[in-house]
């Protein structure tokens, strides 16, 4: 029974140890815009850290995926990220609810690109990027010209300036 015991731990121990040290070889490879390559090492974090936490660890694959535009792959990352934080819902997530949106757009996606924009902003009530990128679709996807007009108004009182041109550009 110690045998086995001990062998469970070192062998948990052994899988932990390996997960951190792919994890940061992931982000190494990320940092150094090795996307495919940070991928691997990501997916290993993912299928062997049971009980640690892959949040981040499926956050960067997502953005390596986006990087390599492999959309529908983000897009499956971004949407467990959100399944697995349903109800631990924080300001932190606003970012992949934005990024999430982002994806959303590129694929064609409007509305569900328009959620993702307001759910970031409603984690994050000063969300700068949100509020210009939900502009963005309002106006240019979804026939929504004033809503769009007030969420660059918005963005620009967040500090945005180019949120000044667009208006002058499309709001007028």
């Amino acid at each position: 029974m110690k045998k086995l015991f001990f062998t469970t731990l070192i062998i948990n121990l052994f899988i932990v140890v390996n997960a951190q040290d792919n994890y940061a070889t992931g982000i190494a490879h990320y940092n150094s815009k090795n996307y495919p390559a940070a991928i691997i090492d990501l997916t290993k974090v993912i299928e062997v850290d049971k009980k640690g936490d892959v949040l981040p660890a499926l956050y960067i694959r997502a953005q390596c995926k986006n990087k390599l535009e492999d959309y529908r792959g983000a897009l499956i990352d971004y949407n467990t990220i959100l399944l697995i934080s349903a109800e631990n819902k924080s300001e932190k997530l606003a970012v992949v609810y934005l990024d999430r949106g982002r994806v959303n757009a590129i694929l064609g996606n409007y509305n569900d690109a328009e959620q993702d924009f307001t759910e970031a902003i409603e984690l994050k009530k000063s969300y700068a990027e949100a509020f210009i990128n939900r502009g963005i679709i309002r106006i240019n996807f979804l026939e929504q010209k004033e809503k769009g007009c007030l969420d660059f108004s918005r963005a620009g009182e967040l500090g945005i300036t180019k949120a000044y041109e667009l208006i002058k550009e499309q709001c007028h």
